[in-house]
């Protein structure tokens, strides 16, 4: 992550903070445009590494909401069980029937704009539904947990 840190940095972006080894990464871009910073970001990765991943750029306000947005969140449910796949943007074609059809063992899903919500009271990783998401959603999804959420809040809070 100190690798990603300064690469950021040399891109003129500030406050840089990362969340352990994750990929996940809380800033401030003097420049607007989250696509543009997502192509930027993945450009540069690419030329340091020799790879391009996947990247995509949410504002604060933008993940807050999302956060915020969980149907699923409730003092009595297992942060364990919440997940939030995060989108550049909302799916144009959904296979919504498919996603149905992947639930077992209580799982339940919530497409909302470009957030994936699925509650998972199983093991995330055993999880049908949780694996064939992306493709039956139709966009490159990136997952996280309610707690890994909740912590990249608190870390984009000490920016506001």
């Amino acid at each position: 992550m100190k690798d990603l840190s300064a690469l950021l940095t040399e891109l003129g972006l500030q406050d840089v903070r990362t969340y352990i080894q994750s990929g996940n990464v809380v800033l401030r871009a003097p420049q607007k445009g989250e696509a543009a910073l997502a192509a930027q970001i993945a450009s540069s990765i690419e030329k340091h590494h020799g790879f391009r991943p996947t990247t995509m750029v949410l504002t604060l306000d933008s993940f807050r909401k999302i956060a915020a947005e969980n149907p699923f969140s409730g003092d009595t449910i297992d942060p364990k069980s919440l997940h939030v796949g995060f989108m550049a943007r909302s799916p144009q074609k959904p296979d919504l029937d498919g996603l149905r059809s992947l639930c077992s063992g209580g799982e339940d899903f919530r497409l909302q704009g470009n957030a994936l919500y699925l509650f998972l009271p199983g093991r995330v990783g055993k999880s049908r539904l949780a694996a064939r998401a992306e493709a039956l959603i139709g966009e490159p999804v990136t997952m996280r947990n309610q707690n890994t959420v909740s912590s990249i809040l608190e870390l984009g809070s000490g920016l506001a």
